[in-house]
Order: structure tokens, then C-alpha cells, then sequence
């Protein structure tokens, strides 16, 4: 309004009615609000005679002597009031009074305009005629309409502390009922507000921080709310654009970090108040305005409310806190605990530097004297908002309230502060944290890595991405990845494991990393085409044939170039060697794979479920994803602020002593890298279910001696097994195993081949060269048969021999002592001492035709063909009379 005129003098208000008097009752509003010795009278229409708590009003002279004195009228032709101020309300500017020193026209702004009721709300903050606080003090009547341009007016030149009107108080010289207002800065920086339930400490809270941002813009003061009620506190300031981030206990790991941010952005506004120079924030920023190079800096408040709450729950909290505490005033940084009851909770290191008490209705005049030294607060009437306030001189304050719900004064005034924030161009608040983690990533986003990796382009395998990392020491998002050749564990339930292995086989794939993969769920749709050029073995990780040969292989001498195996589900691999070799034998194999890749340079990437197997612990790296049981994650690693549930890909990476939060990449799609690598990678195929070879590919796979017996060995290539003369060729494996069909299929192949063969018997016929002899179950066969298969043997034939395992190891027949000693194609468990190898390896479960040819002191995987189906399961069905 700038300086009054004087006494005598006039001020013309020129417009339409109702603008006009709206700007006219804005006039006498700021000098009641902001003046104690304001006398005034209004015209009868405005309704205000005989409001009770109007000292001097009505529309007689004004009384009173001293002061300022204000009379409004709305008739141009009315003679000034002597020793007053008069504002005359006039429909144009032409008819203003000549006396008038002043005349201001007003635009017909219906957006704008000040009502009588607003008037009427400022006279709720004047004195009574009794003198006592009201009962009610509305914030809408301080703070003024909520207006975007009105707001960017006086953020242009806002002030250097941290004041706000948090109620009001009786002046203790006029009686008055002036603003309490409290500057953190100059009188904190810390403050402590306390009551208990139904005493208004959340209505003071939203009201107090709702006039901090009114006077300050987001570029002078970043707001971080912390609620642990659930966010009923701070819910509707979420959207001004002062606040940080309001944190509450439903997410733990968003206050967890914060803390952590705030701890970060000390060591950082320590590190730029030292470039300046400056002792604390009001002499940096001084020092800025005379043309110092220097960032400058806001001041941060952290409001709690139910710190008590959140101390319990985040023990560690303290620590931070008190930290803060102890160097908030210098660097500009300011805490706002409020609880119901602080005994216990609000530490003596934290009270030392909280000069700024709020202490509303408590019950007990021990929690008063815990918060302000003196009980009055227990003693204070049951009126919402009232409250003790020790910060400078003590009063009894009453706080402002915004007013019912309904009438929407919150959502106008923070809409309007949004506006005028990005017209002034300010922009959103500081956050002294890094943004949140994406729930989703498939590249890279444009962030920084973490650790640095060094510069140039990355060597063969090098790092492998895999995360977007929290790296909350430097209030950043960052990459982490994982360097090739070392070993990594990711665990989890339903949380991602999958999608981790293969995001790190695809970015191998692309880097030139010879990748195996053994997993149900892998290579994945987004893996490259199976014919990619560093794409190594596939498999499924139960497949004991296909693992325990793979690892052989991986883990028998150092590798000659970057090469990484993939092994999801590894407890699937567990399970399936403990059936085959007893229990226990799994997770010595897993654990013999992490030893043997570490000396040979072999990078690994093992998935698991919780809780962590043994094995696990030793890992250079551990990833766990944040899914199952949140104690299991504690077990494994997890802090406690970030167990439990979040988006599918988000876990905790423990890694060199640290615990980092980050989100898993999506794996890259497309094809990837093509082209030929020399030489080809190691890839071993699955022996498969089932074979069924047409007799022209088993006649061109064949070769004199030898038969093809099925598909195996480390490509799935045709298997062979020798029926040379003289020799015997033994089908061992007990029931239901197929050893009648192994049989009959040699014997069937070697027909094909122009081989005489025989089944069952003899006949009495002398073998000729290739002559074949097929006996079934010689375990129980008359020893007459088995005299006829030596007397094949000693013509220059070869035998072909099926038993049951016990049967061969004690039969005493001469034909079965050379059963023992020639190649045996077994077809289920039997004694190593037999077969001179361990088989149980490489036997595939109780699926029929799946064995091992034992041949050399080798064992080779198969699976038997059917031949087209023919022959049974055991016993003697198929085997009959002779082929010619």
C-alpha cells in the first residue's frame, strides 16, 4: 500500500462497485493486520457494527485520539473526516474528490476481488473486548488472496531468514492481537512441536508450512516432509512446488535414502561454503553478490511429525539426525520434530540445538516440562491450536487454520504458488537425493557411471551393464556393472532372477563373451538367435548330462579368452545331482564350480531363491531382489530399510563391504552381433527324449565294427558301438529301462547293414563274418543259451548280451565274464567297479533309453533309438527268430 496519506488527507478508490470496495477493504485489512493503533469506521452496508471483535467501529465519528484513524465512504460528495485517513469509494476516477491526494482506478477483476467475509476474518485476529485469544484464527486472512501474481510480487524480494506467522498472540503492550511469527533461522534452526491427539499439531504444521512457502520461493527453501501417520499430515502439500519429497512409513527404503541424501548434501554444502570462503550461508550468499563465483544455495527444512514413530522404526535415524542437528545453523539446513509425547525420543544432543519450542495441549505437566521447562502447557484450555510458544519472548499463541475442507483454500493457495513459480522461472524444489529409480529400464538412461570405469573403449568382455544404481554418497542415479571374469549370485523369489541372468548373457553376447546358458527360462525371448556367434552351450540347469559335462569342460584349465557361464535356478542343478549321486553332492558341485572359475577366469552368474544357499556366501558379488519374505532378505544382506516389496527388478547389491540400491535392466532385444568366431564356441547339445532314426541315417552314420546305438555325446551326434567279432557288447539296466528295445535295434541296424543276426538262439547255424547274436535277459537264460552265444563268439561272431545289473556282476558263466569286461551300453544305475567309470552322472533319470555307453574308460551319453518304434521295454518280447 506504501505510506498512508496524512491525517486529513484522501484516497479516491475509482471503479465498479464492487472492485472498487474490494480493493478498499484490502487496504484497511493490511492496516489492521499489520498496525496495532488502527482506529476505523465503514459504511452501514458493509455490515461490520457491533462486531465483537471490533475495538472501535461502526458508523459514527471515529473515536479515539492517537494512532492512525481510517473512515471509508462511499458517497464522492462527503467532506473529509478531520484528523482521520479517508478512502472514498467512487464509480470514476472524474468524480474523486478534489482533496484527495490520491486516486487510484481499479480494473474489473473478478478473479481478485476481496469479499466482506475476508474482512470479517481479519477482524478475528483483533482483540476482543475481553482481550483474550479467539478461538479460531483463519491463515486465509494472513496470508491474502491466492493469487500467482500477487505471490511472484513479494518473492522478489523476499527475506534472508526463514520467518513465518505460525498464529496469533496478544502484543503485551496494546493488548492487540498481533501475528506470532517465527524466523528458524534466526532464532533456531531447529524446532520442536509437541501435543497430544486432537490438539492441533497437524492443523499448525499445514499451516505453518503453508506460510513458509507464501513467503519464500522454491529457490530460497526446499521443503522434505516425513509423515508417519501414512501421509494424513502432508498429503495435500505434495503438489507445492517447494516440496523435496514427502516420505512416509509406507515407504521405508524412500526415507531411508533421503536421510542418506541429506547426510550427502552436508559434506556438499561444507565443500561450497570452504570455495568461498564463508562461515555459514547468509555470508556465502553475500559473498556470491559481489560477483564471487560460487553455487548458491537454499535452505532445507526437514519436517517430521510422529518422530517418535519413525525413530522406533529406523533406530539409525538418530545418528543422522543429530548430525544435522549439530550443523544445521551453519549450513542452512533446519529440522521440525513433531510428536506427542518427546520424552525419550528427542535426545539431548538433538534438544541442544533446538531453541524453538511448540508446545500445544499435553496431558501430563511433565511432558510440558520436558518441552518448554515449565508445565503450562498442561494447563491450557481444550481449544484445537492453542499453544505455549518459547522462541525469543514466550507467549500463548493460536495457531492459524486453514479453514473447513470444503472451502478449498489448500488446493487455490498451492495451485497459485505452482503458478508462480514457473513464472518466475524457479523451478521445482531441490532435492538433495537422486531422482527415484525407474521401475523399468531396457538401456542405459543418460546417468553417470558408478564405479567409473576407466577410459577408451571397453576391452573384450570388460564390464557387463546389469543395474541403475542409487548412489546415494553422491546424490546421483549411476550404472553398475558387473566386471568380466568375476562371479555374481542374484536371489529372489518371483522378483526377477530371470530377467537378471539374462540381461547380463545378452550384454556378454554383444561384448564378445563366449556365453553358456543353462536355465529353463533362458536364452529368453529377448536373447539374440541361437546362431549367434558367441552364444556357447544351451540348456535347461536339471539337465545333469548336459551341466556336469559342460562344468567339466569349463573348469579343466584356464580360459584362453572371456567366457561366462549363466546358470538360473541353480538349486534346480542341486536337486538333480543329489537325486543322481546322494545328497549333499549338488551343492559340492556348485561350490566346486565357484572355486574352479575363480582360477580359471571364468565369469559366473548364478541364480537362487531365499534363503541363500551356503555356497553363495563366498560370491564376489550379490544381487538381492527384492521379493519373498522380508526377513530372508535381512538374512541375506538386505538392510532393513529396504526389505520387503517393491517393483520386480529392484534389490540390493552387496558388494566390497557396500549395499547399493538399484534397478535390473531390461535385457536388449534384436539380434544382436552376427558374423563367425574362430575358433566356434564350446556347445554342447542336450541328448534328446526321444530318437527315432530312419534306417538311412543310421546306415551313413554307421561304419564297419560298429552300430549306431542313438543320440549323445557332446553334440547329440550319432552314437556308436562296436559289434566286432569276438566281442561282446552288454545292455545293462534293470526293469522298465528299455534294454529289450536297445537290443533289438542293434540288432535291427546291423540286418540293414547286410549282417547276419540272430535273436533269441542260434539255430544251430556257425555265424559268418558280421554275424550277430542278440540274447536277451542272460541273467536268466538256461546255460545251454549262453554255451551257444561262446560257441558264436569263438566262430568270429559278435554277441549282443541284456541283464539286469545284479544278474551280470554275479553270474559265473564265462559268456557273462566277458560281458564284463567288453563295452556296456547301460541303461540305468549299476556298480562303477562294472564299468570302470562312475556313470550315475550321465544317466538321464528313469526315462527309458537314456544311458551311457561305457567304452574305454569313457562314458558317453545317449539316448537309445527306437528304430522305428520296435521291440518292448524289457524281457523278451521283440527278440525272435533270425534276421537274414
Amino acid at each position: 500500500m506504501g505510506r498512508p496519506a496524512a491525517a486529513g488527507g484522501g484516497i479516491a478508490v475509482c471503479g465498479a462497485p464492487e472492485a472498487a470496495g474490494s480493493l478498499a477493504r484490502w487496504l484497511l485489512g493490511q492496516l489492521l493486520l499489520t498496525r496495532a493503533d488502527v482506529t476505523f469506521r465503514v459504511p452501514p452496508g458493509w455490515g461490520l457494527a457491533g462486531h465483537a471483535t471490533v475495538p472501535t467501529s461502526g458508523t459514527g465519528p471515529v473515536a479515539g485520539s492517537g494512532g492512525l484513524h481510517i473512515a471509508v465512504t462511499e458517497d464522492p460528495a462527503a467532506p473529509p473526516r478531520t484528523g482521520a485517513v479517508t478512502i472514498v469509494v467512487c464509480p470514476a476516477a472524474s468524480q474523486a474528490p478534489r482533496w484527495c491526494s490520491r486516486v487510484i482506478p481499479v480494473a474489473d477483476d473478478h478473479d481478485r476481488r476481496v469479499r466482506l467475509p475476508w474482512l470479517r476474518h481479519v477482524l478475528t485476529l483483533l482483540p476482543a473486548a475481553a482481550g483474550a485469544l479467539p478461538t479460531e484464527a483463519l491463515l486465509p486472512a494472513v496470508l491474502g488472496p491466492a493469487e500467482p501474481d500477487a505471490i511472484r510480487r513479494d518473492w522478489r524480494d523476499p527475506p534472508a531468514g526463514l520467518a513465518a506467522p505460525v498464529g496469533v498472540r496478544q502484543d503485551p503492550d496494546t493488548g492487540r492481537l498481533v501475528p506470532a511469527r517465527v524466523d528458524l533461522a534466526a532464532e533456531g534452526p531447529h524446532a520442536l512441536v509437541a501435543g497430544t491427539t486432537g490438539s492441533g499439531k497437524s492443523e499448525l504444521l499445514l499451516s505453518w508450512l503453508l506460510a513458509l512457502a507464501r513467503g519464500h520461493p522454491p529457490s530460497r527453501l526446499s521443503l522434505i516432509l516425513v509423515d508417519y501417520k501414512g501421509g494424513a499430515t502432508f498429503g495435500e502439500l505434495a503438489g507445492l512446488p517447494h516440496v523435496a519429497g514427502v516420505l512416509t512409513d509406507l515407504d521405508p527404503p524412500g526415507t531411508a535414502r533421503a536421510l542418506a541424501g541429506l547426510r550427502a548434501e552436508v559434506q556438499r554444502r561444507e565443500r561450497l561454503l570452504a570455495e568461498t570462503g564463508a562461515a555459514d550461508l547468509l555470508e556465502h550468499h553475500a559473498r556470491l553478490g559481489r560477483g564471487l563465483p560460487g553455487t548458491p544455495l537454499c535452505r532445507l527444512l526437514l519436517v517430521v511429525d510422529e518422530f517418535r514413530a519413525m525413530s522406533e522404526e529406523h533406530p539409525d535415524v538418530l545418528d543422522e539426525l543429530v548430525r544435522l542437528a549439530a550443523q544445521g545453523r551453519s549450513l542452512g539446513l533446519h529440522l521440525v520434530l513433531a510428536t506427542q509425547r518427546p520424552g525419550g525420543a528427542v535426545g539431548a544432543e538433538i534438544r541442544a540445538n533446538i531453541a524453538v519450542r511448540l508446545c500445544l495441549r499435553v496431558l501430563e505437566e511433565g511432558d510440558s516440562v520436558d518441552v518448554l521447562g515449565e508445565p503450562g502447557a498442561a494447563r491450557l484450555p481444550p481449544v484445537p491450536g492453542r499453544f505455549l510458544l518459547r522462541a525469543g519472548t514466550p507467549a500463548e499463541v493460536q495457531s492459524f487454520w486453514v479453514g473447513p475442507p470444503h472451502a478449498g483454500y489448500v488446493p487455490r493457495l498451492v495451485a497459485a504458488l505452482t503458478g508462480a513459480a514457473r513464472a518466475t522461472e524457479s523451478g521445482g524444489a531441490y532435492r538433495p537425493w537422486a531422482p527415484e529409480l525407474p521401475d523399468r529400464a531396457r538401456a542405459l538412461p543418460p546417468v553417470a557411471p558408478w564405479p567409473t570405469p576407466a577410459p577408451g573403449p571397453p576391452a573384450p568382455g570388460g564390464e557387463l551393464p546389469l543395474l541403475v544404481v542409487d548412489v546415494t554418497d553422491e546424490q546421483r542415479l549411476g550404472h553398475w556393472a558387473l566386471p568380466a571374469g568375476e562371479v555374481l549370485v542374484v536371489a529372489g523369489r518371483r522378483s526377477g532372477r530371470t530377467t537378471a541372468a539374462a540381461t547380463l548373457a545378452r550384454a556378454a553376447l554383444d561384448r564378445g563373451v563366449v556365453t553358456h546358458l543353462l536355465g529353463r527360462d533362458l536364452p529368453g525371448p529377448a536373447a539374440p538367435h541361437p546362431a549367434a556367434p558367441w552364444l556357447g552351450t544351451t540348456g535347461e540347469a536339471g539337465d545333469v548330462v548336459l551341466a556336469r559335462r559342460l562344468l567339466g569342460i569349463l573348469t579343466e584349465e584356464p580360459r584362453t579368452r572371456p567366457e561366462l557361464l549363466v546358470l538360473d535356478d541353480a538349486a534346480a542343478l542341486e536337486r538333480a545331482i543329489d537325486e543322481r549321486l546322494g545328497p549333499g553332492c549338488g551343492a559340492e558341485a556348485v561350490t566346486e564350480l565357484l572355486r574352479s572359475a575363480r582360477g580359471n577366469g571364468l565369469g559366473l552368474v548364478l541364480t537362487s531363491e531365499l534363503p541363500l544357499p551356503r555356497w553363495a556366501q563366498p560370491a564376489d558379488h550379490r544381487l538381492v531382489l527384492t521379493g519373498g519374505e522380508p526377513d530372508l532378505q535381512l538374512l541375506a544382506g538386505v538392510p532393513k530399510a529396504w526389505a520387503g516389496h517393491a517393483p520386480r527388478g529392484r534389490g540390493t547389491l552387496l558388494s566390497g563391504g557396500r549395499a547399493i540400491r538399484g534397478q535390473v535392466l531390461l535385457p536388449l532385444e534384436g539380434p544382436g552381433p552376427a558374423g563367425r568366431v574362430d575358433p566356434p564356441p564350446l556347445r554342447l547339445r542336450p541328448v534328446p527324449a526321444l530318437v527315432d532314426l530312419p534306417a538311412a541315417a543310421a546306415r551313413a552314420s554307421g561304419r564297419a565294427g560298429w552300430v549306431v546305438v542313438g543320440l549323445g555325446g557332446d553334440d547329440a551326434a550319432p552314437v556308436l558301438a562296436p559289434v566286432t567279432p569276438g566281442q561282446v557288447l552288454t545292455v545293462v539296466g534293470g526293469p522298465g529301462r528299455g534294454r529289450t528295445t536297445a537290443a533289438t535295434t542293434i540288432g535291427r541296424r546291423v540286418a540293414e547293414a547286410g549282417g547276419e543276426v540272430s535273436f533269441g538262439s542260434a539255430g544251430g547255424r556257425t555265424p559268418v563274418a558280421g554275424g550277430l547274436l542278440v540274447l536277451d535277459d542272460v541273467d536268466r537264460t538256461p546255460a545251454a543259451t549262453l554255451d551257444e552265444g561262446m560257441a558264436w563268439l569263438t566262430g568270429g561272431g559278435a554277441v549282443v548280451v541284456t541283464t539286469r545289473p545284479d544278474g551280470l556282476v554275479s553270474g559265473f558263466h564265462p559268456l557273462l565274464a566277458r560281458a564284463r569286461d567288453g563295452a556296456m551300453l547301460v541303461l540305468g544305475p549299476v556298480p562303477a567297479a562294472l564299468t570302470g567309470v562312475d556313470v550315475r552322472p550321465w544317466l538321464g533319470g528313469r526315462r527309458p533309453g537314456r544311458g551311457v555307453l561305457a567304452l574305454g574308460g569313457r562314458a558317453i551319453p545317449v539316448q537309445v533309438d527306437r528304430a522305428g518304434g520296435s521291440g518292448g521295454s524289457s524281457g523278451s518280447g521283440g527278440l525272435g527268430d533270425s534276421v537274414p
